[in-house]
């Protein structure tokens, strides 16, 4: 039969480069391990054994590693600012409430004047801001280049107190440069040598709000600004649970969300070599992969070592199996993440 792929692609959006940054401020395992009372140990989806964090040093701010990871995403394409058709910054943790980060990510680069927005969707806004700029690339006119930016400075709200954040939390920014392939005769873009499509494919998010009022930073907006009585009792102006723990994610409805995304493209869950998961627990991972009848040591991640760091976490995850050469021409690739008020979003990727 034909490959659905060659309905529901028309302009490859392709991957060019990535570039990430780290805090300079590092919090050692045990540093951590001491945040945490005795009768709360560190649960299993703190980690394993590497339990440090990279949290921000008082100088260091959103904008500062936002910075850091797309310049070298533009070194490493050989590329400066100047080539760049449109900027967004997906963040959890603004620069300021307003302008926008974007806006003043573009003047540190030194950028012409181009579109440039923030995307703000909270725990791993990373993936929806994706599909944003996948769509505004392949509708493009002519060959254009974008860059994404995912980052995250949520040390600088936590709450000591709150033994359920603490541990959990990381710093980081990571930049992914993408651009419309150049088109062949047939007007698709770049393809593998078997003659499918190459680049970002598509993605499928979902909102639920489901821990909408439980967990957020609930003080600096407009419901609720930043008075000296807020400041004083140092609860809304600070990262915390509100309530219980939302339930956990469906197993067997992820499952039918992937298989339904993959299925979009002609592929199947045997047919993915790297899943890249960002912003949910090891047993959650865990049994979606078994639902999906795949293996684990398929299954790539930083939680363990950089924390959750919220829209930071699949840029950086990316990152780090580009640079540990994981990734081959070809390979498809689905990133994968959750974030508060939202459910299972993800996004299927054939590298190239």
């Amino acid at each position: 039969r034909t490959p659905s792929w060659r309905m529901t692609v028309s302009h490859s959006v392709t991957i060019t480069s990535t570039g990430r940054a780290l805090p300079s401020r590092l919090i050692d395992a045990e540093a951590v391990r001491r945040m945490v009372p005795a009768a709360l140990p560190l649960g299993p989806d703190a980690g394993d054994t590497a339990w440090s964090r990279y949290w921000c040093a008082a100088h260091e701010s959103t904008v500062d590693l936002a910075e850091e990871a797309a310049l070298q995403a533009l070194e490493r394409a050989g590329l400066t600012a100047t080539d760049i058709d449109l900027l967004v910054v997906a963040t959890d943790t603004p620069e300021y409430i307003l302008p926008a980060t974007a806006a003043v990510l573009q003047e540190r680069l030194e950028m012409r004047a181009v579109p440039a927005f923030d995307l703000t969707a909270s725990g791993d806004g990373f993936l929806p801001a994706l599909e944003v700029v996948r769509g505004y690339l392949a509708g493009a006119s002519a060959p254009q280049r974008a860059l994404l930016v995912g980052a995250c400075t949520l040390s600088k709200y936590l709450d000591g107190h709150d033994h359920r954040t603490v541990p959990y939390i990381g710093d980081g920014a990571g930049a992914l440069l993408l651009e419309v392939g150049q088109r062949d005769n047939d007007g698709d873009g770049h393809r593998t040598s078997a003659g499918a499509p190459v680049g970002v494919l598509g993605s499928d998010v979902r909102t639920s709000a489901r821990d909408v009022h439980t967990f957020g930073i609930f003080a600096g907006g407009s419901r609720t600004p930043v008075t000296h009585a807020v400041i004083d009792a140092g609860i809304q102006n600070r990262l915390r649970w509100t309530g219980p723990m939302p339930p956990p994610l469906p197993v067997e409805a992820c499952a039918d969300q992937l298989r339904a995304l993959l299925a979009r493209f002609g592929l199947e869950p045997a047919m993915v070599q790297h899943w890249l998961w960002a912003q949910i627990g090891d047993g959650a991972v865990a049994a979606i992969m078994e639902a999906l009848g795949e293996e684990m040591a398929r299954v790539h991640s930083t939680r363990s070592a950089l924390g959750f760091t919220g829209s930071a976490c699949t840029p950086l995850t990316l990152d780090d199996a580009v640079t540990r050469g994981l990734l081959a021409t070809g390979d498809v690739v689905v990133l994968a993440g959750a974030g508060a008020g939202r459910d299972l979003c993800a996004t299927v990727v054939r590298w190239g």
